[in-house]
């Protein structure tokens, strides 16, 4: 079962511009340097993707162990989803077969094998495997979407003056999206911390009448 408590997101410091590889490679380094340091290392790495995303896994994981002595370094696997191999044939009432022989199998990946392991449909191994890339998706989607709101909420109250980096923060907390900020009364303003009548005001009236924001 996943356990939620030890779900973590790494904003990618080191690589510049878009390298999967590079990518994957620092957020791998950075959890296993912390297993290190915690002495919890995982048991398995599965990573999303195919040999490429792999052997840059496997890369990172002996760079590690040549720095840290690990005595027993984790498995590293690789899933790769089911692809088209052609035109999708059609079932009942023209109906796309997710299920045909026009599609490859769910995938995994093994170090020092040639060929992958190919998933059975309606298996359980299959379904667990589909279980933890899914979950995975899910949190990474929903952290992108928290991190797009609060730069979507952080521009819109860029240029307001007395509105700092603290008082966007408790805007957030307190409201959580810039519509409802924009929709606030006076009065609901002041309940946020540290904005008093004043400063309410003058975030009131840069909202509803932005050319003419009055303090």
């Amino acid at each position: 079962k996943p356990d939620k408590s030890c779900y973590r997101q790494y904003n990618i410091k080191s690589v510049k511009g878009t390298d999967d590889y590079a990518m994957l490679a620092e957020a791998i380094g950075r959890r296993l340097k912390r297993g290190v340091a915690d002495k919890n290392l995982p048991d398995l790495i599965l990573v999303d993707g195919g040999k490429g995303q792999l052997h840059a896994a496997i890369r990172e994981l002996k760079r590690t162990e040549a720095l840290n002595d690990i005595t027993h370094p984790p498995v590293v696997a690789a899933i790769a989803k089911a692809r088209d191999l052609g035109e999708e044939r059609r079932g009942y009432a023209g109906q796309k077969n997710k299920h045909s022989e026009s599609r490859s199998p769910e995938r995994i990946f093994l170090p020092n094998a040639k060929d992958p392991i190919a998933l059975r449909p309606h298996t359980s191994e299959r379904f667990l495997v589909e279980r933890i890339r899914d979950e995975a998706h899910r949190f990474a989607i929903q952290a992108h979407r928290k991190r797009r709101k609060k730069k979507t909420l952080a521009s819109a109250l860029d240029g307001i003056p007395g509105v700092g980096p603290k008082t966007k923060q408790n805007m957030l907390l307190h409201f959580g999206s810039a519509k409802k900020i924009k929709q606030a009364s006076v009065q609901e303003l002041q309940q946020v911390k540290g904005v008093g009548k004043e400063l309410a005001t003058t975030i009131y009236g840069h909202f509803k009448n932005p050319t003419h924001a009055t303090t």
